[in-house]
């Protein structure tokens, strides 16, 4: 099962196919293939960021206690336990002053970071391109992830990709699409 926020071969809880999560920021869902149900959620943290060290951890603790809240929420209304898988932008990256707390608060409510998946695909290009008309590869070798897709009760990820096009002159948005490949248990 490929996850997109808009994966044509989905079920609503009511039975109805869905094309869009939409503005509920949640939804259960059913692989057709497999008739198996998992939790859609998706996630967009406050942007703000600072230069000043001080503020910026204030930041980054207020997006880390966003995806706190979130993930409780989650756990709260998921009574069947279903597969959980979380995507959104953190607005923070793996080398961000401050560090990643958000990212560190997922990975402790038990949230899988599928960028680990066996095949990684263009993880060497940051998944914000800012509108660039030609984006770069990182000097770390290694791109900053703000989109990341995160799964709980599964298995890990087949494969992620940041999807990009490195020269484009009308971008449809200031965030490359971020693809993962899943398996439902």
């Amino acid at each position: 099962m490929v996850v997109v926020v808009q994966h044509a071969a989905c079920r609503s809880r009511r039975g109805t196919p869905r094309r869009s999560v939409g503005r509920q920021r949640g939804q259960s869902l059913q692989d057709l293939a497999s008739g198996k149900r998992f939790l859609v959620v998706s996630v967009h943290l406050d942007n703000r960021k600072s230069s000043n060290a001080a503020t910026q951890k204030r930041y980054q603790a207020l997006r880390a206690a966003q995806v706190r809240a979130v993930t409780a929420r989650v756990d709260a209304i998921n009574t069947q336990h279903l597969p959980v898988v979380l995507a959104g932008d953190l607005n923070s990256w793996q080398a961000a002053l401050g560090g990643n707390p958000p990212h560190d608060a997922l990975t402790k409510a038990g949230y899988y970071d599928t960028a680990d998946a066996v095949t990684q695909v263009n993880t060497r290009w940051t998944t914000y391109n800012g509108f660039a008309r030609t984006v770069a590869k990182s000097a770390s070798g290694w791109g900053a992830r703000l989109d990341v897709i995160s799964t709980k009760g599964l298995r890990g990820a087949v494969r992620f990709e940041n999807v990009l096009t490195r020269t484009e002159s009308n971008r449809a948005s200031d965030h490359d699409m971020v693809v993962a490949d899943l398996r439902l248990p």
